[in-house]
């Protein structure tokens, strides 16, 4: 898998900063998370996805391999290289188009 674009990175962060500054400036309990970070949804330590911003609320599923179940809010920047991976999986839609 190539490396994300500089565009892809520079959004990310730029998204994640925000997030992270609007929970902390309203003394939130949740975590953003950036990629990589593993999310685990099956119950296992070896299959996992990696959402480019991951937010959690319920902090029990947090540990330092990752998040076990399913975030509170996930965002997946989409590039024209990425739309099949990221929007399929499986066979599956796996990201919805808005």
């Amino acid at each position: 898998m190539a490396a994300p674009s500089w565009t892809h990175q520079r959004i990310s962060q730029k998204l994640h900063q925000a997030i992270a500054n609007y929970i902390d400036s309203h003394d939130g309990e949740c975590e953003a998370l950036a990629a990589p970070f593993a999310v685990f949804l099956n119950g296992d330590d070896a299959n996992y996805l990696e959402s480019d911003i991951s937010v959690i609320w319920d902090l029990s599923k947090l540990d330092e391999n990752g998040c076990h179940g399913t975030p509170d809010w996930i965002i997946e920047i989409v590039s024209p290289s990425s739309e099949p991976r990221d929007y399929i999986k499986n066979g599956k839609i796996w990201y919805i188009r808005g």
